[in-house]
């Protein structure tokens, strides 16, 4: 599979804007904000809230911090936690798809949602082709928030 393959099967579904825009709708309900901090997905939740109109009003941003250097020095995830628990672990995600081991398989994906009052940390195995795993991981994360944001 090429690049130009991985971008069209990364388009932004019905499915998830659907999910974006319920998450601003939260959001806005409680005057509240969101940023995101993305590895696996590559700015895929951020473009899926920039589809939706409006979302400048509760959308500061956010950044795609890949390395381990990144979500160390701009997150602040401590290197020892990287090194003891790997990148992709609900240690690092509490700070802050490559897989292939039985601790970090192929599709495995942390997402945590951040918010007053706690944190909620999931842990998913995705199915499917990397393109799959990111469609997937980006759907769970709008869904994570979103439910967060009920339990406020």
């Amino acid at each position: 599979m090429d690049s130009l393959d991985l971008i069209a099967q990364t388009e932004i579904t019905r499915d998830t804007l659907v999910l974006a825009e319920t998450l601003g709708a939260a959001l806005l309900a409680r005057q509240w904000r969101c940023v995101t901090a993305e590895s696996c997905t590559g700015g895929g939740v951020g473009a899926a809230i920039t589809m939706v109109p409006g979302s400048s009003a509760w959308f500061d941003g956010g950044g795609i911090v890949y390395s381990n250097a990144l979500k160390s020095t701009l997150l602040g995830v401590a290197q020892g936690d990287i090194e003891r628990h790997g990148p992709i672990s609900d240690v690092v995600v509490r700070a802050g798809p490559d897989g292939g081991t039985p601790d970090a398989p192929v599709g495995l994906v942390y997402m945590a949602c951040a918010f007053p009052g706690g944190m909620e940390v999931e842990r998913c195995v995705y199915p499917g082709d990397r393109a799959s795993v990111r469609a997937h991981a980006v759907r769970g994360v709008l869904g994570l928030a979103t439910y967060c944001l009920k339990r406020c």
